[in-house]
């Protein structure tokens, strides 16, 4: 949702980028403080559907730049990321068309389906193992 443009396609973003970027480190920071992490990224929109609700403007090349800033806060944390975006665009227009509500933002149920089939195939997430030893606030004891 940072990413939208307000009122017009050259408006400004939700969410000023470098405020995204410094939100999104301090989140990740505190998410990493607690349980492991893994992430997974947003999927692209489809642009010929916007604006959403009148007044968001979602664009590839916004999505682009935020999943990017995501992926790097991520990568410099050695946090896992998926990247959907890049995936999803690979596959094409004519793939992910049909997995979009008609408001061309939000994934129907077989768009969450290939999702899921995206996220439990993924590498990062095969190598899951929880050990409640090597993070004490990520405690797994059930207490009486």
């Amino acid at each position: 949702n940072d990413c939208a443009r307000v009122g017009k396609l050259s408006g400004r973003n939700m969410l000023e980028f470098e405020r995204f970027v410094e939100e999104m480190e301090q989140l990740l920071d505190r998410a990493k403080g607690l349980c492991p992490v893994w992430f997974v990224g947003m999927v692209p929109i489809d642009e010929s559907k916007m604006p959403f609700l009148d007044c968001l403007y979602y664009t590839h090349a916004d999505q682009y730049r935020y999943s990017q800033a995501t992926q790097a806060a991520c990568e410099s944390r050695g946090i896992p990321y998926l990247d959907l975006f890049a995936l999803w665009e690979q596959r094409g227009v004519t793939w992910r068309s049909p997995l979009f509500t008609r408001d061309g933002l939000h994934p129907n149920s077989a768009g969450y389906e290939a999702m899921w089939h995206d996220v439990i195939g993924w590498e990062a997430l095969g190598e899951l193992r929880i050990n409640p030893t090597t993070n004490p606030s990520h405690n797994t004891s059930i207490r009486p």
